[in-house]
């Protein structure tokens, strides 16, 4: 065959190529996220105080900020990432920061039986027993050095067999999303709430969710379960608060 048949053939074959690109629908161009605007703790109490958070335990977690902060920024300075596998993260950064909300130890099982697996952190409505405790928040945690795009998938198969879980939570240890239950359609596919403790935001920098307004959903998503047992159990929910 000769060179003129191969340009005719790749010029056909071009020609076909843009004419099915021009053929595809245009869609809207969406606007930028709006920019994002770093907090500071005083902001994050403030608010988590007007929700329910005991001004006592104020101090507490501020302290916690620091702790984990401290660690956090020790490991992402100092470390290869790949070596702070999850459960380091889960141990020294994800579990003092639920025990600063007022999750009791006894309301929290790690590495909890699931269907196709082991959930990483469950939390129930009051002290666990296996009879009457209800798993209302399911947390995933990965490595220091992993994203967190696919973790939501493998927390939402582990949800099926909950249905009284609320709220899931996936975190490398400094980041935090989390997605909140809606009755009808599921959880959500975006964060419902977000948090980077080395570098907190007014909102979700991808998709744009406002971050402070959106606490608020997680923090009350798991209230209606615990407002009864929280007079009867350790713990009860973030600083005695219902559990959310």
């Amino acid at each position: 065959m000769s060179k003129r048949y191969w340009q005719v053939a790749a010029g056909s074959k071009g020609r076909k190529i843009a004419e099915s690109l021009l053929a595809l629908p245009i869609h809207e161009r969406k606007p930028e996220p709006e920019e994002t605007q770093e907090i500071n703790d005083s902001q994050i109490l403030e608010f988590l105080i007007a929700e329910g958070l005991r001004p006592s335990a104020a101090d507490e977690l501020t302290n916690t900020f620091r702790r984990i902060r401290l660690l956090a920024d020790f490991y992402y300075n100092n470390c290869e990432w790949d070596d702070i596998r999850e459960h380091e993260t889960r141990t020294f950064l994800i579990v003092p920061l639920l025990l600063a909300l007022g999750w009791a130890e006894q309301q929290m099982k790690v590495e909890y039986p699931a269907d196709g697996g082991r959930v990483d952190l469950a939390c129930f409505s009051r002290a666990y027993n296996r009879d009457g405790a209800k798993c209302i928040l399911i947390l995933e945690s990965k490595d220091f050095a992993s994203g967190l795009d696919y973790a939501p998938d493998q927390a939402r198969r582990y949800a099926k067999a909950f249905p009284s879980c609320s709220v899931l939570v996936v975190s490398n240890g400094y980041c935090y999303k989390a997605y909140v239950r809606d009755p009808k359609t599921g959880f959500s596919q975006t964060p419902s709430a977000y948090l980077n403790l080395l570098k907190p935001t007014n909102r979700y920098p991808l998709a744009g969710t406002i971050q402070l307004e959106r606490v608020n959903t997680v923090w009350r998503a798991c209230g209606d379960e615990t407002k009864s047992s929280s007079r009867t159990s350790t713990g009860g929910g973030p600083n005695g608060a219902p559990a959310n």
